[in-house]
């Protein structure tokens, strides 16, 4: 789940603002959600900032291919 710079600004929600999902680099596990996007350039190398609606679709497929449906 690498969010690269340029999907940074993408997938506004309906109120127009994005949030970003902050994952571990390694686990894929996420540690938190934040709306503040001058915290994406500061991340350590262990984390990634996934948009959120990218971070919510991936996880349904992966809910939805682990249950069968």
């Amino acid at each position: 789940m690498d969010a690269k710079p340029e999907e940074v600004r993408e997938l506004p929600n309906k109120n127009g603002r994005n949030s970003w999902i902050i994952v571990n680099a390694e686990t894929g596990e996420a540690v938190m959600e934040t709306w503040d996007s001058t915290l994406i350039p500061k991340l350590r190398i262990k984390y990634q900032a996934v948009p959120a609606r990218k971070y919510l679709e991936d996880l349904n497929a992966k809910i939805k291919q682990n249950t069968g449906e």
